[in-house]
């Protein structure tokens, strides 16, 4: 037999569990299985939550007020950014530096959101085709661009390219949008008022006789214009659109700067220095309509404006006609002041009516309460009005037409005949009586120290000082005489 035909080694014996090996395989793979499935499902919740952070990241992102599609196009597109940031940095929730810089980008989209619902306004109410907008005029640059048109380009421009600085363009709002329009503004109601306690008076300091608002008249002309220019407590509007406007855009010139109302309240009152920067939330608390007012401070502020519109108008409307005599004496009722009571060419002022009274010898008074009765009404008042206080009268004393009851002398004039009558408020109506029977009590109040209503009031009791008495006119308040 040739060598190498046969096998001379070691032989194995064949151990492997075929079957065991595969069940094994099997096993493996189902567990391998099952971790994927685990790490889909988690990849799932992750995802899902993703989702719902960012569906609660675009609540910040309110577009209720905004009507413009350039505007809504922007504030969503900052939302997403803060979604997408919280996106991408999901699995670092939980980390502080995170946690504070989502913040802060949420922050910004709300804030976005105010301060493009303030511009959709703005752009709504200076459109050219909105019917309150036609007495606006628009500035233009030196090539005849309109330039809220310019600034508003510019601005939705930088919203694209990524220059958009919104701290910036909070700060320079009034200048790039306010201040280009020219508001050819409706006579306010108050320079009526104004007019009326307009008068010639005797500057009880200097003893010159002027024409203009007397001192007496401030307080009565800022209690109207509180009564007239704050808003209902119960539905937050205005009185109406006058004094709506009157309350935002009333314009001072300070320094030569134009501040409106509000800026020179933040400047005097609060102490605001740069008025321009304030954030729009803090002159929210001005405005009725926004959730940030302040209802008491609506009112410090309205009484504020009041004030600084009648020291406005005070100067304007103040012209000196005479100086006093070298004697020194301060005039009193004087021939001068009687004459002006008994002229002949005069203004009609208020009317009551057949009762006209003469609009230069009307003087405004601090209240001066007092005790009347129907019995000293002027004649010739609507007969309406007259037996309402009839009526009033019974019902408050029931003792007949001689008994008393309370009323409150607001001013003191003349009629057209040249009757000294005081004007009384009584039972929330007002009337005009006899002012005689008032004359000490008005004297002796010391409310009618202007040269008018010296010459008003003196003319109930028939004196004249510092000249010769004159002789009576003939049937001066003759009808009135019953």
């Amino acid at each position: 037999m040739a060598d190498g035909l046969f096998f001379t080694g070691t032989v194995f014996k064949n151990n492997r569990n075929l079957i065991q090996e595969e069940n094994s395989r099997k096993q493996l793979a189902m567990q391998e299985e099952s971790l994927n499935m685990k790490k889909e499902d988690a990849a799932a919740k992750r995802k899902k939550a993703r989702q719902d952070q960012a569906e609660s990241y675009q609540k910040d992102a309110d577009l209720s007020g905004i009507n413009d599609p350039r505007l809504a196009k922007a504030l969503s597109n900052k939302a997403e950014e803060v979604n997408k940031f919280a996106a991408d940095n999901y699995e670092n929730q939980d980390d502080p530096t995170f946690r504070a810089e989502l913040k802060a980008k949420r922050a910004e989209v709300q804030l976005f959101g105010k301060y493009l619902t303030k511009l959709d306004s703005t752009i709504t109410t200076y459109n050219p085709l909105n019917e309150d907008a036609q007495n606006l005029r628009y500035k233009s640059d030196d090539d005849g661009n309109n330039l809220f048109e310019l600034n508003l380009n510019n601005e939705i421009a930088s919203f694209e390219d990524g220059t958009f600085d919104l701290n910036a363009n909070i700060a320079s709002f009034s200048d790039r949008y306010d201040k280009t329009i020219i508001k050819d503004m409706p006579t306010p109601d108050y320079i009526a008022d104004l007019d009326n306690f307009e008068t010639t008076y005797v500057d009880q300091t200097t003893g010159e006789t002027k024409k203009g608002l007397p001192p007496n008249a401030r307080d009565a002309f800022i209690g109207n214009f509180e009564n007239n220019y704050s808003i209902n407590a119960t539905t937050k509007d205005f009185v109406g659109k006058s004094q709506e406007d009157a309350y935002f855009n009333t314009s001072f010139n300070v320094n030569g700067d134009a501040m409106t109302g509000i800026e020179l309240y933040l400047k005097e009152v609060e102490g605001t220095p740069n008025v321009e920067g304030v954030y729009e939330s803090y002159t929210d608390r001005f405005d009725p309509k926004s959730e940030l007012f302040d209802e008491a401070l609506h009112f410090k502020y309205v009484k504020f404006l009041g004030q600084k519109i009648y020291e406005k108008e005070s100067k304007a409307r103040t012209q000196i006609l005479s100086k006093p005599e070298k004697n020194g004496k301060k005039p009193g009722y004087t021939e001068e002041m009687k004459s002006i009571v008994e002229t002949k060419e005069y203004t009609p002022g208020e009317v009551y009516g057949e009762v006209t009274l003469k609009k230069e010898v009307f003087s405004p008074i601090k209240s001066v309460e007092v005790n009347i009765t129907p019995e000293m009404l002027v004649p010739g008042q609507d007969e309406k009005a007259v037996e309402a206080l009839k009526e009033e009268h019974l019902s408050y004393t029931g003792e007949g037409e001689k008994a008393t009851i309370p009323g409150n002398i607001v001013a003191i004039a003349t009629t057209s005949d040249n009757y000294p009558v005081a004007k009384v408020e009584a039972f929330g109506k007002v009337f005009l009586l006899d002012l005689k029977p008032f004359y000490t009590q008005v004297k002796d109040a010391k409310v009618a120290e202007d040269g008018v209503g010296q010459a008003i009031l003196e003319s109930a009791s028939g004196a004249v000082t510092e000249t010769e008495t004159p002789t009576p006119t003939q049937g001066v308040g003759a009808k009135y005489n019953k």
